[in-house]
């Protein structure tokens, strides 16, 4: 049996053990690892990631036997592979889903309905702030319209601001919640005329798995990279004072 048959089949028993303790302790403390939908393949991502990495490191002493080096490293890295699942930062992110096609639900709809609460006690309290002296009320408008989706953002940047390309595959796609502007670029609503308006998108991070598109190893990676965050308006004045 072949290096690559002997981790896989390690790496089958391991994911079952995973998968098993994984749902015991979202039993017991009711807190889920799998950002609250079992479809939701992270975890399947973060271990082929790391199974691919393993299988480079041992590649680079090809053997059709393992040599002492290679199964100090092969102990070492799937005794590690616990606590580097346990800790991954993927895990603690609902914004992202991997899978073969985007959901259609909103992650965390109760932190939003908490949120819009919030704005509903707010604007209760102060009722009487929105009464002109006239009397007369007049309904809140967004500056700049925003809409949501789950976007599958292919070509990007990371922290450093280098292009990366984020790793795509049939069955496991990744996908962001994204919040972006219903019209880019357009005037926001209800600026002075005396400023130039614009509404603009803003990027946020989420963490996923990528590839530096200059790296000479062309390797696969963890980590944040650039996507549509929110929108936001930019003014300018169209009229300077005299100095």
């Amino acid at each position: 049996m072949c290096v690559r048959q002997r981790l896989s089949w390690i790496m089958i028993l391991i994911v079952l053990g995973l998968y098993s303790n994984t749902v015991a302790v979202q039993r017991r403390t009711n807190v889920s690892l799998m950002n609250d939908n079992p479809e939701n393949r992270v975890l399947r991502l973060i271990i082929q990631a790391y199974t691919d990495n393993l299988l480079n490191d041992l590649q680079r002493h090809p053997t059709s036997q393992l040599t002492s080096t290679q199964v100090a490293l092969l102990k070492e890295r799937l005794d590690d592979l616990h606590e580097h699942i346990a800790e991954h930062p993927a895990l603690l992110q609902s914004r992202l889903w991997v899978g073969k096609q985007k959901p259609t639900f909103i992650p965390n709809i109760s932190h939003f309905r908490h949120i819009e609460n919030g704005f509903d006690r707010s604007e209760m309290g102060n009722s009487g702030n929105r009464k002109m002296k006239r009397g007369s009320t007049y309904p809140s408008e967004e500056i700049c319209s925003t809409e949501t989706n789950w976007l599958q953002v292919n070509i990007t940047t990371d922290l450093y601001n280098k292009p990366v390309e984020v790793i795509q595959q049939e069955d496991l796609g990744q996908y962001v919640f994204s919040f972006t502007c219903t019209t880019v670029h357009g005037p926001c609503r209800g600026i002075s005329p005396l400023y130039e308006s614009e509404c603009t998108e803003r990027l946020g991070w989420v963490y996923m798995y990528h590839r530096r598109q200059d790296s000479p190893e062309k390797r696969a990676q963890w980590g944040p990279v650039a996507v549509p965050n929110h929108c936001a308006c930019k003014i300018t004045p169209r009229f300077f004072p005299e100095m």
